[in-house]
């Protein structure tokens, strides 16, 4: 869902906000499954801070996310989990 939402092609019969509403909804339920999980949880913060309809508590949420998934994926492959997450915290204090 998130591949194609932010492709900007969304499902057959479905809208781009759509897809990542169903990416969030997806990532939420991976995340019950196993709270460790920093893929879903870089996943769900992109899905909510992506979409031009994202709201500021989207992105506080999204930021929560990606600080939880640094913290638990702690290695070089979470560079992009942190630079994602200090670009939210830049535009969201400025924005």
């Amino acid at each position: 869902f998130l591949g194609r939402a932010s492709a900007k092609q969304p499902e057959l019969g479905s809208t781009i906000e759509e897809d990542y509403k169903k990416c969030v909804q997806a990532c939420t339920n991976a995340i019950e499954i196993d709270e460790h999980n920093s893929k879903a949880l870089y996943r769900r913060a992109r899905a909510l801070s992506e979409p031009m309809t994202a709201t500021d508590a989207d992105t506080e949420a999204a930021i929560r996310d990606l600080t939880d998934a640094a913290a638990i994926h702690n290695s070089a492959g979470s560079r992009r989990t942190r630079v994602t997450c200090a670009t939210l915290q830049t535009s969201s204090s400025t924005g």
